[in-house]
């Protein structure tokens, strides 16, 4: 069976919000994401286990990439740094891997 026919992030929505000095635009993607290594693993030893649809995911970034939602892209993510007891990976790249459809871009105009 395949349960792993996304080979990236698929963008299902984009959010923009300025920072309260209006300096900076933090974006969140939304994105529907492979199952992981771990979870195939985890399924294939259980027969209790099972896997279904998506898993999702948020990346938060301070850059503007024109990504737009049905994109199908993967994040890179720049060297961690700590502030406090937080541990932040900024996303400093990405690659598209596939670009929206027209109904992709129809669907999200609803």
């Amino acid at each position: 069976k395949m349960v792993n026919e996304l080979k990236g992030l698929k963008i299902v929505g984009i959010k923009k919000t300025p920072s309260k000095d209006g300096k900076k635009t933090f974006t969140t993607y939304y994105g529907l994401r492979p199952w992981s290594d771990y979870e195939l693993k985890t399924e294939e030893e259980n027969a209790n286990a099972s896997l279904e649809g998506a898993a999702v995911e948020e990346v938060n970034t301070t850059e503007d990439f024109p990504i737009s939602v049905g994109d199908v892209v993967k994040f890179f993510y720049a060297r961690a740094t700590q502030y406090g007891d937080k541990v932040y990976q900024p996303v400093n790249d990405y690659k598209l891997i596939t670009p929206a459809t027209p109904f992709d871009k129809d669907k999200a105009a609803k």
